[in-house]
């Protein structure tokens, strides 16, 4: 009698153990794919940030040129100004040499 009594508490402890690990199991599942939910919807945002980084990345590359472009072409307009007052006031010398040649105010 005694026997059947710890078959029975046996049986019922290894069933409670089983009820408790399926539950334990349904809640990890449950958590898992909560978790990989949000390391998908992470990853996603990762990915749109990484394609709006390339995305401006091109576009500045692009400023920059267009800004080397235009430094030289400043440069260049700016060493043609240089020259062209240098004749200037070269010029304005040899105005002011007749004025005083011909005695002219």
């Amino acid at each position: 009698m005694l026997e059947k009594i710890s078959n029975k508490i046996v049986l019922v402890v290894l069933v409670a153990l089983l009820v408790v690990s399926a539950a334990g199991n349904y809640f990890f599942m449950a958590k898992s794919k909560t978790l990989q939910d949000e390391v998908d919807r992470e990853a996603g945002q990762i990915t749109a940030s990484n394609n709006k980084l390339s995305v401006e990345k091109t576009e500045t590359d692009s400023w920059k040129k267009k800004y080397e472009t235009a430094n030289v072409q400043c440069k260049i307009e700016t060493d043609d100004l240089k020259a062209k007052m240098a004749a200037f006031a070269k010029q304005a010398a040899a105005c002011e040499q007749i004025k005083q040649k011909l005695h002219i105010q």
